[in-house]
């Protein structure tokens, strides 16, 4: 579990300088706050028992009190970030004007992309938060309070249209999220259903019907959907090779990479890198 506030506060927030290894030793999930982020630098994969995501550099990811959460690298840039925790008391202001349906707006996505002109003022907008907590003033709160909410109304306001984040069809239970963890970070590996059964602590026949049954498809077809989503992000952001790709996402040979792309995607990578990219 993440640290409660202490005691009379409502508000905090750090900066974090993390190696781009890091991983969450385990499940969390606040239980007296929300949580604010902003990623610096470095990609994080996010999973819950309802979604799974990339927060990428340049974006504020929202938790919710109550939200089982577990992340780890998604780049190999080094984990930087801002992190804001606070109550519903804090924000008492912002919802008593804007309705409690604001705030659940904001959380109602776990992430919320920016132009790079907004995404630098986000960056100062969190680092003047964090100087003003960390000074001694009668009106730091006040302060405070102003420049969270100047954010709330960046978000409602300026975040750009949702990615695709992969909703879980029915909510995921612990071991089957540590599961799923294993995947995201071993995907590139021979990572087989017995694997990921002995990671989950069941059976391999039980832990394959409890995998089907909350994500609505099989283990491999699962490990597909995993590879296939990081295929399409390197033809986007590299000039990687077919072949450097398939060794990078798990594909023993460029020509089993590309029967899959085009069974799964409708085109060949090349074909998919040159209409996106």
């Amino acid at each position: 579990m993440p640290k409660p506030l202490p005691d009379n506060c409502q508000f905090y927030i750090e900066r974090k300088l993390r190696v781009s290894e890091y991983q969450m030793p385990g499940l969390e999930a606040a239980t007296d706050h929300y949580e604010l982020g902003y990623s610096v630098s470095g990609d994080r994969i996010f999973i819950t028992p309802t979604t799974t995501y990339t927060l990428h550099s340049g974006e504020v990811g929202t938790i919710p009190p109550f939200l089982y959460h577990k992340n780890g690298p998604a780049s190999d840039a080094p984990y930087d970030r801002f992190l804001i925790k606070f109550t519903l008391e804090f924000i008492k202001p912002f919802t008593d004007r804007l309705g409690k349906q604001a705030l659940e707006q904001i959380y109602a996505y776990p992430s919320h992309r920016f132009t790079p002109p907004l995404q630098t003022k986000i960056f100062h907008l969190f680092d003047d938060m964090l100087q003003v907590y960390q000074c001694d003033s009668i009106y730091s709160e006040f302060r405070l309070q102003c420049m969270l909410f100047e954010l709330f109304l960046l978000i409602l306001e300026e975040s750009l249209p949702q990615r695709n984040e992969a909703y879980h069809p029915t909510s995921l239970t612990p071991p089957i999220i540590d599961a799923l963890y294993y995947i995201e970070n071993h995907y590139s590996e021979s990572i087989s259903l017995d694997i990921a059964a002995h990671i989950a602590g069941f059976s391999s026949g039980h832990f394959s019907r409890l995998f089907q049954s909350q994500l609505g498809k099989s283990y491999s077809e699962y490990v597909t959907s995993v590879r296939l989503k990081h295929v399409k992000e390197l033809l986007l952001t590299t000039n990687k090779s077919i072949t450097e790709i398939a060794l990078d996402t798990g594909y023993s040979h460029a020509s089993n990479l590309t029967e899959q792309f085009k069974k799964k995607i409708g085109m060949t990578p090349l074909s998919y890198r040159k209409a996106n990219k």
